[in-house]
């Protein structure tokens, strides 16, 4: 495993993090499978892996991981983080109420990272801070219940620096990806956090699997012509990790053969470590994949629950594959395996709406799925 220095603290972060927002689950639906979750972990952390990040909405991702954690005996070992909803939060005394549900399900008494969850919009931390965001912010630090903070952003470059320039922040997390190089905060962002000496961790290099096994197929064609084969995520992990600017990327790893593939890929590549025809293969494959995406969908399923039972992310992934894959074998997938996700019950409430990282208009583009379906 190869490792980065945490400019702001000295800490010898693997440049290869374990997300924990996608466990496996067990045959009960919506149930982590604690027993191979505990399998991930420890192959993880044997290959060299010591963070690991979860979050309040990520289902019992933090309750399952402060088991693991604590039956493997390596919670002082690793360096822990998670997230605290703000958006979910009405008041200031929220922000003490979440984090004590989290400490509980973790169980510890302190995280190494604890993140604003998803602050994307300068309003949103002014009203924030008029809550006394700052006061407990620093109280956390003071008590070492939070060891740095810093916060996550799925918002625009201006704003992202706007918030970044506003607090002497100790961290902070973008999506990027080869992707999304100039969407959201982007490759200016991330520089522009770096050149302040601000750590940068990165946020779905494989953009919710897309970039992975999803991946069209003249995209797939420009990393099949290099002359070393790579697994398609690898191929995403690498790029993020060729950029000095990345302090660590964090990886959602639900599988064995996930896990050991990118321990890897950590362990191969380094800042500037991309040969040039690799850099052209990225651009082709950008390109390629832009070529059918209607919508920017990642999968993260932020938008979850919909009220009606609407499957969101899973209607955007067969609409984008019906545009390069044959429409009656989508359909036919789409129906099969999800369902067709519950698509017809949307009465365009825009409830999922509020919740997007992305800002897609998804009542329009599940209207637009529905047409294309004929549902």
């Amino acid at each position: 495993m190869n490792y980065r220095t945490n400019p702001k603290n000295g800490d010898k972060i693997s440049q290869l993090g374990y997300g924990c927002m996608r466990f496996p689950s067990s045959a009960t639906a919506g149930v982590s499978d604690i027993a191979e979750v505990k399998r991930l972990i420890k192959t993880a952390f044997d290959g060299g892996v010591n963070y690991f990040d979860t979050a309040f909405v990520y289902g019992d991702s933090e309750k399952v991981l402060g088991e693991v954690l604590e039956d493997l005996g390596i919670r002082d070992k690793i360096l822990l983080s998670t997230k605290m909803p703000q958006f979910s939060c009405k008041s200031g005394a929220d922000f003490e109420t979440y984090f004590k549900k989290q400490l509980a399900a973790l169980r510890v008494d302190y995280v190494d990272y604890l993140f604003i969850h998803n602050v994307s919009e300068k309003k949103r931390w002014d009203e924030l801070k008029s809550w006394g965001i700052l006061d407990w912010i620093q109280e956390k630090l003071d008590k070492g219940q939070a060891k740095n903070v810093g916060f996550s952003c799925h918002g625009s470059t201006s704003e992202f620096k706007a918030i970044l320039d506003d607090h002497d922040w100790d961290f902070i997390m973008l999506q990027y990806n080869y992707l999304d190089e100039n969407w959201q905060v982007g490759r200016e962002g991330l520089k522009y956090a770096a050149d302040k000496g601000v750590p940068v961790f990165i946020m779905e290099p494989v953009r919710g699997g897309l970039l992975a096994d999803k991946l069209p197929p003249k995209a797939k064609t420009a990393f099949d012509n290099l002359p070393t084969k790579r697994s398609y995520a690898s191929n995403a992990i690498r790029w993020v990790l060729d950029q000095p600017e990345v302090t660590m990327v964090l990886s959602g790893m639900s599988a064995f053969e996930q896990v050991t593939d990118n321990l890897t890929t950590a362990s191969e590549i380094n800042a500037g470590g991309l040969t040039d025809n690799e850099r052209s293969a990225y651009v082709a494959a950008a390109a390629a994949i832009r070529e059918f995406m209607d919508v920017y969908c990642t999968a993260c399923g932020y938008c979850l629950p919909c009220p009606k039972g609407v499957s969101i992310p899973d209607c955007f992934y067969y609409y984008n594959l019906s545009f390069i894959d044959d429409m009656a074998s989508v359909k036919r997938n789409f129906a099969g395996f999800v369902g067709n996700g519950n698509i017809s019950a949307c009465v365009g409430c825009k409830a999922c709406e509020r919740h997007c990282p992305q800002s897609i208009s998804i009542a329009e583009k599940i209207a637009a799925a529905r047409t294309r379906f004929g549902l």
